[in-house]
């Protein structure tokens, strides 16, 4: 089993969970820059099913059974990637059909599973694979009967996986395995397997400034509680995901409960085409989004509890949208097509070609397409400038030809742009000039691709800050210059939540299991700084928590405390000053078992939006009381925004507006 994350269980959820994982978490090679050494080669023949390649190779006398960075050898790749004769010959040549990578700890036959390839799962059985408690449960979670027979011929799977794979057929009601498993099973297998069988639950596997501040600097102040009239980036002022209190807003309070399909307490909602899974942002009477249309990409989202790497594979050319939208009445003011071009990468099935939320000053409108380009208007709509920022690939860092879709924000400080564009390769931060879209300073990141977005501010010493988050580079710029002021590695391989801030901290995180750290960082740190472990720490670090961090929600931030949402719906609660669990609950349904976008607050309330669409209301109080559940109809991915009393929450089709009718 994957023992970097989960053990089995008795309990089914867990078991499930393991299943799902092992599955759906395809994996080959994150492969070095050398291009031309025997070993690249081979490794890309055996992924790319070039036979003559690999039998040159072997020919040549390569090490069958060389490992990549990662542990992945020839054998897996071409177990991965379906590659039948390629196994056939590796196992003649003497390759272990028993092997496991060094990350994810699965052996050939798991990646086989994983993609339903019949024929090799029987190549490497027949080779000697042991790993069969790990191939039948995943069998029985692809619903592959013939896969399943053949595991359950050999006669070699556990008891214990016979009785774990039975409950989880009963569990998705498919009679057939269940019938194929029970005439394997003794009598005393089968009643302990039909126990208290629960219902299906997996969870997901595996973020302050007054409008009239001088030249938009954002200051940390006392009261932190603070919020902002307008919503000007991804997640408000610095990302910090708190509204203005409406009793200061101008707006309603905002309801506790409504309802998509009767419209029930929702004050408008409008058509947003094509597709997207940027936030809405918010100046005045203006509501900015971004989406992208493109005729030939019809899958929509997949939403759910699953962890599966493949890219969407869609041809034809793709129309990159700005759009504003009034948010007193939801009717669209005007929208500008700022690209058409076929995307230089595919997207993820969670992802999108328009995954960056736009950003505003009020004069400006700031929209980023990665690789298709960054873009300037002004309110009106009127292109500025444009400025191609070349390839940003984001991906699998395991395997590069997995394309997910690049989506960090950018920000705007004073008279800046800026933008942190991690990458398969060539890695860097940016800030440009938001008159002329002029680069200002560019500085190189030794990273691999990460997903959150820069947050700018002015620390308490004056010093000009911005701070990212990453895998190898968690750091601190100075934010008018470049220069680096701090930096961190140690993160977890995947990298999503946006750094959260204070008047006095950094609330640095990362969630990809097994790595998940949470460090609350001093701002007046300098140099290279290490992760802290229990036995050894940092004077900058205030405090750290090592099993801790969300995988792709930021946290949150108020009344000095630390909100903490995980993809499976697990809300955890810290006392910002120590660290302290204040309480840790389960905030989920079995609609509701994944979250993707970010919590945001108002006024003591937590809304947390599930990407089924449905959210919970949940009371910020010493237990985190749910207040309510509310559906909209619609999958939701993007992070809420929130202005003048109105919750704005972007669906797979529309923008919603949660509020009073006026």
């Amino acid at each position: 089993m994957h023992n970097r994350y989960l053990s089995v269980s008795n309990r089914f959820h867990f078991f499930l969970a393991i299943i799902f994982f092992i599955v759906v978490l395809n994996a080959n090679v994150l492969f070095s820059q050398d291009k031309t050494s025997p070993l690249q080669q081979f490794w890309q023949a055996a992924q790319s099913g070039d036979l003559a390649s690999v039998e040159r190779a072997i020919e040549e006398k390569i090490d069958v059974n060389a490992k990549t960075e990662y542990g992945v050898t020839a054998l897996s790749m071409a177990s991965d990637h379906g590659h039948e004769s390629i196994v056939a010959l590796l196992i003649e040549k003497g390759a272990d059909p028993n092997t496991k990578d060094r990350f994810y700890q699965i052996s050939p036959v798991g990646w086989a599973v994983s993609r339903g390839h019949v024929g090799i799962v029987g190549r490497l059985i027949d080779a000697g694979a042991t790993d069969l408690d790990t191939a039948l449960g995943g069998a029985v979670g692809m619903k592959n009967e013939a896969m399943i027979s053949k595991i359950l011929g050999t006669k070699k799977a556990s008891e214990k996986a016979m009785i774990a794979s039975l409950r989880a057929a009963i569990s998705m009601k498919s009679s057939s395995i269940e019938e194929l498993l029970a005439k394997e099973m003794s009598d005393v297998a089968k009643a302990e397997a039909r126990k208290e069988v629960p219902n299906a639950a997996m969870p997901s596997t595996p973020m302050v400034s007054p409008e009239n501040a001088p030249k938009n600097v954002i200051e940390l102040r006392d009261d932190f509680s603070f919020g902002s009239r307008n919503w000007p980036q991804f997640r408000g002022w610095m990302s910090r995901g708190v509204g203005s209190p409406t009793s200061t807003d101008g707006g309603a309070a905002l309801p506790d409960t409504w309802d998509g399909e009767s419209m029930e307490n929702i004050a408008w909602k409008c058509s947003i085409p094509g597709l997207g899974t940027s936030s809405p942002i918010v100046w005045g009477d203006q509501v900015f989004i971004t989406t992208a249309i493109r005729d030939g990409d019809t899958q929509g989202f997949r939403v759910g509890p699953y962890g599966d790497v493949e890219s969407v594979a869609s041809n034809g050319e793709c129309r990159f949208l700005l759009m504003s939208i009034s948010l007193s009445d939801g009717k669209e003011q005007w929208q500008k097509e700022l690209n058409r071009a076929v995307p230089k990468v595919k997207r993820h099935a969670k992802s999108s070609h328009a995954n960056p939320t736009p950003a505003t000053d009020g004069k400006h409108v700031v929209a980023s397409y990665a690789g298709e380009g960054v873009y300037c208007c002004n309110m009106q709509g009127d292109l500025i400038w444009s400025r191609d920022l070349g390839m940003l690939d984001s991906g699998w860092f395991y395997d590069k030809s997995y394309q997910w879709g690049f989506g960090s924000s950018p920000c705007i400080f004073e008279d800046l742009v800026i933008l942190q564009c991690d990458c398969q390769e060539g890695s860097f931060i940016t800030a440009l000039d938001i008159r002329t879209g002029d680069e200002r300073w560019r500085t190189p990141r030794e990273e691999i691709p990460t997903w959150g977005s820069p947050v700018a501010f002015v620390a308490d010493d004056g010093t000009p800050t911005v701070i990212v988050s990453g895998t190898k580079c968690t750091a601190a710029y100075h934010a008018r210059t470049g220069a680096v002021l701090w930096q961190m590695g140690g993160f977890s391989e995947i990298v999503v939540p946006t750094p959260q801030v204070t008047r006095d901290l950094s609330i640095l995180c990362s969630g990809y299991a097994p790595v998940r750290p949470i460090v609350a960082l001093r701002h007046g740190a300098r140099g290279i700084l290490k992760l802290p472990s229990d036995k050894e720490s940092d004077p900058s670090i205030a405090w750290s928590l090592e099993r801790a961090g969300p995988y792709m929600p930021t946290p949150l931030i108020q009344n000095n405390k630390l909100y903490v949402l995980e993809n499976s719906g697990i809300l955890s609660c810290y006392a910002l000053e120590s660290g302290k669990q204040v309480f840790k609950q389960r905030v989920r349904s079995d609609i509701a078992n994944a979250y993707t976008a970010s919590p945001v607050a108002l006024d003591g309330k937590l809304y947390l939006v599930s990407e089924a669409g449905l959210t919970f209301v949940v009371a910020m109080d010493a237990e985190g009381t749910v207040v309510s559940k509310n559906a909209i109809g619609e999958s939701v991915l993007a992070s809420p925004a929130i202005a003048k009393g109105l919750l704005l929450l972007r669906g797979e089709k529309h923008l919603f507006a949660i509020g009073k009718k006026s």
